[in-house]
């Protein structure tokens, strides 16, 4: 869809769907005291990328790229976001620390991210404590190009909320 024919979806966040027995369905809410305040996301009209196109999910694309989140998959162009491929657990921590916009450490967590991309980034995200590896208990790797499984996300998202929403 062309980036004029394209509706904005800025704003604030939709009201989740509820799970059985009336829990909120997901982390679309809050910010600073989680689940209270509406959390605004960016309001963009821009078409990021050439490969989303009519993806059910191309205004979250673009509102992650408008966000500085995600800067595609294939640098240095960066005009493809690859929506079909799965995420590595290197790329998740790019998209996680630039989402909470975490300060670079120079530490040196991990011996197997050695002149990755995402290298910096792994590193904050072990300063942070939102990552411990991958290798209990040494925990000395991060295995940055294993593919993010779902248990794996539900962990780095439940750190996530740790460090944004504290109890």
């Amino acid at each position: 869809m062309a980036a004029a024919d394209r509706k904005s979806t800025g704003g604030t966040l939709p009201e989740t769907p509820s799970r059985p027995g009336g829990r909120p369905g997901g982390f679309g809410r809050g910010s600073g005291s989680f689940g209270q305040q509406p959390t605004t996301r960016p309001d963009t009209t821009r078409d990021y990328f050439i490969d989303d196109n009519g993806n059910i999910h191309e205004d979250n694309i673009n509102q992650l790229a408008e966000a500085r989140i995600t800067a595609g998959c294939n640098p240095p162009e960066a005009d493809g976001y690859c929506p079909d491929e799965a995420v590595t657990r290197a790329q998740m921590a790019s998209f996680l620390a630039r989402a909470v916009k975490l300060s670079y450490t120079s530490g040196d967590h991990f011996v197997d991210d050695e002149g990755n991309v995402h290298e910096e980034n792994i590193s904050r995200l072990a300063q942070s404590g939102m990552t411990l590896g991958c290798n209990p208990p040494e925990r000395d790797r991060f295995c940055p190009d294993d593919v993010v499984t779902r248990a794996q996300m539900a962990s780095f998202l439940a750190r996530v909320l740790m460090v944004i929403a504290p109890v």
